[in-house]
């Protein structure tokens, strides 16, 4: 009766060692696991569940600083780890994982570019723009998050995230398509001093 639609843990970390006053050469790390099934609407099928799918993204590149709140990291050597533990009740192939196997080990390259604007103290926008490719298929994922503080205890959040993957094994004659997810939260929020 109730489905989730969204349950992700994601843990991002950077370092760098600075070249020039902008430039840095970085190695940046994401890992990424559900906890939770998630079911395709109105249906008993599986999209995803526990550690499935479980990803890790590792980049080694260089990391330009131009201005305070925009990063844009390019990556020339990157490696794409996605493992499905589930493959009995979760199709590996909505993940790329080819079928026997649970997992896809990939190299390539990635773009990252995050920018975190401020211009009101009560309003915040925050882009974060990922791109994956092993040079045959190529992984998009834009995320916008604007924040606006409504008063001391109220709060409200739109989020718009693009996404496209043609890594997916579709079957036969179905195309990639661009996927979409926006919403709209309204929340309570205080702060203990």
């Amino acid at each position: 009766k109730i489905n989730t639609t969204d349950d992700l843990l994601r843990l991002y970390t950077k370092a760098g060692y600075r070249v020039f006053e902008q430039l840095f050469v970085s190695l940046s790390g994401e890992y990424e696991m559900h906890f939770s099934p998630i079911y395709k609407p109105n249906t008993r099928e599986r999209k995803s569940g526990f550690a499935s799918p479980m990803r890790l993204n590792l980049a080694l590149g260089l990391d330009y600083k131009p201005v305070k709140g925009l990063s844009v990291a390019f990556s020339p050597l990157a490696y794409k780890m996605v493992y499905v533990y589930d493959t009995v009740h979760i199709n590996q192939k909505d993940f790329g994982v080819p079928t026997g196997q649970r997992v896809l080990n990939d190299a390539g390259s990635s773009v990252r570019v995050e920018y975190l604007w401020r211009p009101l103290r009560e309003l915040s926008l925050e882009t974060r723009f990922y791109m994956y490719t092993n040079y045959k298929t190529v992984e998009l994922d834009l995320e916008v998050n604007c924040d606006f503080i409504i008063n001391r205890f109220f709060s409200t959040r739109v989020t718009l995230h693009p996404r496209f993957d043609n890594s997916v094994i579709l079957p036969e004659g179905e195309k990639h398509k661009m996927q979409f997810k926006e919403l709209i939260s309204v929340g309570f929020a205080h702060k203990f001093y």
